[in-house]
Formats: structure tokens, C-alpha cells, sequence
């Protein structure tokens, strides 16, 4: 579209463009320590409903989008903040059922992200070759909405989680603070963890993975 004239993409670089990718991505981890707060605090579904709510408000908006700089704003920033609070969630209660087979459960449960693009990529590049993007976009947003609000209908905290959860919040709200402030009440870093050796490899393998991943899935089709 980049190549076309008269659309929103017009003359935009490939970095640009891909730069909406990269944002949405980025922001799904910056706000991770936020949506793993609000997921102890208000329960994984009221977090999940709430990213459902972002991610349909997102697409829409996209949908109408003129300029490259609003698609920065709702795919790139908006999306993202929506993706952390419908994903993390899910990856953060999940473990909590699972012992002894965490591993294959938590494998068979993030193979859905490679399930997922396996069968949404062609479907988004037929809507867009009968609808148009712009309605592709609105298509999109109402299904991934629909089906990231029934996943949130099932998941829950594992019992012992849930009631440790539960006398934590109710020790919170002893303190003196109003409920906004309380809402962006975030625990801090545990420098006794991060500066263990184990937390510095998780780190730096985390960093690799990144760098190995991201880099062919924005740049693949140059």
C-alpha cells in the first residue's frame, strides 16, 4: 500500500510500517508488571474483559485511521496495551494449576500463539483482498474481542492461589489510600531475585529470543 496512491501508507517507509508491529509488541511487555498487578488485584477475568474491551476499541479506531501516526497510536500503542492485558493473564494464572507436567502444559498452552497466526494470517490477507483493510480490520477486531472474552470466562485463579490473593487485597485495602492510587499501586522490583544469577539468564536468553524472533516476523516480506 506503501507503493499505491492515496492511501493512508502512502510513501511510508518499510520501517515505519513495520514500526506499528514493533510498538504493539513492545508495549505488550512494558506493561506486563501492570497487568500481573490488576490480574492479583481484580481477578483475571475483569482484566481480560478489560483487554477484550481494548483490543475491539483499537481495531475500530485503526479501522478509520487516515495517517500513519494514528495507526502508531491504536494498532501500535492502544493494541498493545490491550494484548498485555489479554495475554498476560492468561500466561500468569495458567501455571498455577499445573505441578509436576508445568512444562508441557504451559508448552501446549503458548503453542496456541503459533496456532493462532498459522490460521489468522490467511484469513486477514483474504478479508483484505474481498473487504478491504479497513474492514478486514473491524472483522478482526469483533472475533479476536469474541474469543479473548470467552477465554476469560474460564480462567481463574487455582483455589490455594485465589485465597492467598484474596487476604493479600484484604490487607491492602487497610491502608490509608484512595482507590485510584491503589490502582496503580504496582510491587516493586525484588533486586534480591533480579540480581540472582538465574533472573540474569532468564534475562539474557529472554533477550536473544527477542532478537531472534521479532526481527524476521516484521522484516520477512522484504
Amino acid at each position: 500500500m506503501s507503493l499505491q496512491p492515496g492511501t493512508p501508507f502512502t510513501g511510508a517507509s518499510p520501517a515505519v510500517i513495520d514500526l506499528i508491529g514493533t510498538l504493539s509488541a513492545a508495549f505488550m511487555t512494558i506493561f506486563a508488571p501492570l497487568a500481573t498487578a490488576w490480574t492479583k488485584r481484580f481477578g483475571p477475568r475483569n482484566v481480560i474483559f478489560l483487554g477484550a474491551t481494548l483490543l475491539f476499541v483499537a481495531s475500530m479506531l485503526a479501522s478509520y485511521s487516515v495517517h500513519v501516526w494514528q495507526f502508531l497510536l491504536t494498532q501500535g500503542f492502544l493494541m498493545g496495551f490491550a494484548t498485555s492485558f489479554s495475554y498476560l493473564p492468561a500466561v500468569t494464572v495458567a501455571p498455577t494449576w499445573y505441578t509436576s507436567r508445568r512444562g508441557l502444559a504451559m508448552g501446549i498452552i503458548l503453542s496456541g500463539t503459533g496456532v493462532g497466526g498459522l490460521v489468522w494470517a490467511p484469513v486477514i490477507h483474504i478479508l483484505n483482498d474481498k473487504f478491504g483493510f479497513r474492514n478486514a480490520l473491524r472483522v478482526s477486531g469483533a472475533v479476536t474481542t469474541a474469543l479473548v472474552a470467552a477465554g476469560g470466562f474460564i480462567l481463574d485463579w487455582d483455589p490455594q492461589t485465589k485465597k492467598r490473593h484474596e487476604a493479600e487485597i484484604a490487607r491492602l485495602k487497610t491502608r490509608p489510600q484512595s482507590r485510584i492510587r491503589a490502582m496503580w499501586d504496582i510491587p516493586l522490583v525484588d533486586w534480591r531475585i533480579a540480581r540472582s544469577r538465574m533472573f540474569v539468564g532468564q534475562l539474557l536468553s529472554s533477550l536473544v529470543q527477542a532478537m531472534a524472533y521479532f526481527t524476521p516476523v516484521f522484516f520477512f516480506c522484504e
